[in-house]
């Protein structure tokens, strides 16, 4: 497609090609309704994307492995989140 600036139409041009593209907000972000792949955030599309704590993983999707981010624990298989890290409950205390 030619935009009305006479430049082919991508991902990241806030023009929805359609066809091509879910969306298209121009921007980078990819924890917003539409990523730079011009989807909506994935839990299998290879970004940090949504609510997503690292890739593809925690918020909304499957919890993450340890030693990787974590907002909370929920994020994590193990269930306990430190430091931002998904990490393995040592004893009753850390509950």
């Amino acid at each position: 497609a030619c935009l009305d600036t006479c430049a082919a139409a991508s991902c990241g041009d806030s023009y929805v090609e359609d066809g091509v593209e879910a969306c298209d907000d121009g921007n980078a972000d990819n924890t917003d309704a539409c990523t730079e792949l011009c989807a909506a955030p994935a839990c299998d599309d290879g970004l940090v994307s949504g609510d997503e704590s690292d890739l593809d993983c925690g918020g909304s999707c499957d919890p993450c492995a340890l030693g990787l981010a974590c907002a909370g624990d929920d994020d994590c298989a193990e269930g306990l989140c430190v430091g931002e890290l998904c990490t393995l409950i040592a004893n009753c205390a850390d509950l």
